[in-house]
């Protein structure tokens, strides 16, 4: 009966353009396998389980220690073997923590804290974990999970992780230039607001 609510789907999507395919897995939790899971995905991409990436980037809504005290370690690996941790987070709704914030401090490059004081109130509410290897592979995960316990862990969250080859698949690179062309604020220009 437990099997009847496991939802993971692998399926591929043909490259108009190549004859490479995109690897694209759906992922629900907290069904099983826990191994699945968002934080458990992280960890896993930020320890080199699956090759070493150069940079990871986390554009996320919320931030909380519950969440960075989960992968705080994996950061660390990530940050020691080479690779660049950059984080940008939102503040409204009060969904980030201040002790969140200052536990990344140790474990990230650079952090964003975005607020959009725009008239039309709107809220910085992305969900996005992206890895990429030195211009040649990348992994994107879209989803609900913030940068909490909850999110990574135990809420019912759903992702989809996507696997991009950068080296010779034009719609892969186009898709990933795409996704980035997004983060470029927080590549380029300094941000509002700074925490260092």
């Amino acid at each position: 009966m437990a099997n009847r609510f496991r939802v993971t789907y692998l399926f591929t999507i043909a490259s108009r353009s190549s004859k490479s395919i995109m690897k694209v897995e759906y992922i629900s939790q907290p069904f099983p396998p826990e191994e699945k899971w968002l934080g458990y995905q992280l960890r896993s991409l930020l320890t080199g389980e699956h090759g070493q990436f150069d940079r990871f980037i986390a554009t996320v809504a919320f931030i909380k220690l519950s969440g960075v005290s989960r992968i705080s370690s994996a950061l660390e690996t990530f940050r020691r073997s080479g690779g660049e941790v950059v984080i940008a987070a939102g503040i409204d709704h009060g969904g980030t923590s201040k002790q969140g914030l200052r536990s990344l401090r140790a474990v990230a490059d650079r952090i964003f804290v975005y607020h959009d004081i725009a008239p039309q109130h709107r809220t910085f509410h992305p969900k996005t974990y992206i890895f990429e290897q030195n211009r040649k592979r990348a992994v994107v995960i879209l989803g609900s999970g913030n940068m909490t316990a909850g999110g990574l862990f135990t809420n019912y969250e759903a992702h989809v992780r996507i696997e991009l080859d950068l080296s010779d698949n034009a719609d892969d690179k186009n898709f990933f230039t795409e996704v980035m062309s997004k983060c470029a604020p927080f590549r380029t220009r300094p941000p509002r607001v700074f925490v260092s």
